[in-house]
């Protein structure tokens, strides 16, 4: 089952590539228009220029999120690695990693999109941005931590 979950993620990411395609598009046909309608018109009003700019950088941000390159950069197998007795942790691949002691986790909470560990004892967490469905960071914990590892923890799934 797990491999069928992976299996229809690349055809999710797939589909996805399709629509940044589609995104760059129509940013390229918004600003042929916005040209094309510069040069009809002697002048064009400020606040349009501004609002074309905008909306050019936003569809071209949108259409990076959308991409193959952003999405194998923030996979969660990227993102969440286990090296002996740490796990290392990176928040959606912006800032640089966080490095936890194993055995001072106490409660793990997970949610769409984000992870959180809390320490033993004193109740300090640590929140990572990952860019996920809280089942698949489950499971993909699930394979990085051993199962006496986890009966050691709280889990809260939210």
């Amino acid at each position: 089952m797990l491999v069928k979950q992976y299996d229809s993620l690349e055809v999710m990411i797939k589909n996805e590539n399709i629509l940044s395609k589609l995104l760059i598009i129509t940013a390229v046909i918004l600003l042929l228009v916005f040209g094309y309608l510069y040069s009809l018109l002697d002048e064009i009003e400020v606040q349009y220029t501004i609002m074309a700019i905008f909306t050019l950088i936003n569809i071209i941000t949108l259409a990076y999120k959308q991409s193959s390159i952003y999405k194998k950069k923030n996979n969660i197998k990227n993102l969440i690695k286990r090296e002996g007795e740490w796990l290392v942790c990176q928040s959606s691949g912006i800032n640089s990693p966080s490095i936890i002691v194993i055995d001072k986790i106490g409660e793990i909470r997970i949610s769409m999109n984000y992870l959180s560990f809390i320490e033993i004892g004193h109740g300090q967490g640590y929140g990572f941005e990952v860019k996920a469905h809280a089942n698949v960071i489950m499971t993909h914990l699930s394979g990085l931590l051993k199962p006496e590892e986890i009966k050691e923890m709280k889990l809260d799934i939210v």
